[in-house]
């Protein structure tokens, strides 16, 4: 149970990650109106975003696979008994 917990909170830690990525993303934008920001800079904000969605879609597949085979494994040991 703490080991799903820890999971979950990792989870959370990547969405509130990418969050903020896009809020500095945002801000930077508006800062290129101001001429204190560059679109790359709004362009590096986006990218680690997309990045950090990758990654947290990845770790969601993983979690997923590993749930269908604990699942799995469970009712082949049924099967047996």
């Amino acid at each position: 149970m703490q080991n799903i917990h820890k999971t979950l909170e990792s989870i959370i830690i990547e969405i509130k990650l990418i969050q903020l990525q896009l809020h500095l993303a945002k801000k930077s934008a508006k800062k290129i109106y101001t001429l204190q920001s560059t679109p790359s800079k709004v362009q590096l904000h986006i990218e680690h975003s997309l990045h950090s969605l990758n990654h947290l879609i990845a770790h969601i597949d993983d979690l997923k696979i590993d749930a269908e085979l604990k699942h799995s494994a469970r009712h082949r040991t049924k099967e047996i008994q």
